[in-house]
């Protein structure tokens, strides 16, 4: 899952926690492709997520226990 990947990126770049995280629509093409740039530059993780229940339920607590801000 994208949480599982985020949590080995924070592994590789030696964090504790990330200070920001990009959320995308798997749904919608555009969004992951812009959303990975936006990541990059702000050396984070790019989250993609089929809907926004999935984002209420799973990442936002996710999120939040990371101390994304």
């Amino acid at each position: 899952t994208c949480m599982e990947i985020a949590d080995k990126l924070k592994d590789a770049m030696q964090v504790d926690f990330f200070e920001s995280a990009v959320v995308a629509c798997g749904n919608n093409f555009p969004d992951g492709l812009s959303g990975s740039y936006l990541a990059y530059v702000k050396k984070g993780p790019l989250l993609i997520t089929s809907d926004k229940y999935q984002f209420q339920i799973q990442l936002h607590p996710w999120v939040i226990e990371l101390k994304c801000y």
